[in-house]
């Protein structure tokens, strides 16, 4: 789980350089991306943190260069859902895991409310995207994007 929060931050570090990159530029989307892969990279070290406090060894797997070329601001978004839909599979996989083997997960449980926040979130920006159908409402789009996540 620890190396597909990490994908997935780097994942969103790839949306960061699209929205940056991309002509025009997508500087609000660009802003909830690096707040994104932020968050993405907070939760790895809470659970390596958490793994070393009880004895772990945190030992990182590779993490696969992230996709930084999308054919438009709304590929890249379906990206991300699949990126956080697979994280959260891992998660709830771990939980289990803990549950099953007869132990409480507290913080696992935790973390994973606030990977649901997240989703959310990013739910809500898709949403807002998908809404953004003139080059009006994307400048509006990412100045409101840009004022929440900068």
């Amino acid at each position: 789980m620890l190396s597909k929060l990490e994908a997935t931050g780097r994942g969103y570090q790839g949306l960061w350089s699209a929205f940056s990159n991309s002509k025009p530029a997508h500087h609000g989307l660009a802003a909830f991306a690096a707040y994104e892969a932020a968050e993405r990279q907070k939760y790895a070290q809470q659970i390596a943190q958490h793994l070393a406090e009880h004895g772990q060894h945190v030992q990182y797997g590779a993490i696969p260069a992230p996709t930084c070329d999308f054919k438009s601001p709304a590929e890249a978004m379906d990206v991300a859902c699949t990126m956080e839909d697979e994280t959260m599979q891992a998660a709830v996989a771990v939980y289990d895991a803990v549950i099953d083997g007869g132990e409480r997960p507290y913080f696992l449980g935790g973390l994973i409310q606030s990977m649901e926040h997240d989703r959310k979130e990013l739910a809500e920006v898709k949403s807002m995207l998908a809404g953004a159908t003139s080059p009006e409402q994307m400048t509006a789009l990412n100045r409101h994007l840009l004022q929440k996540y900068a």
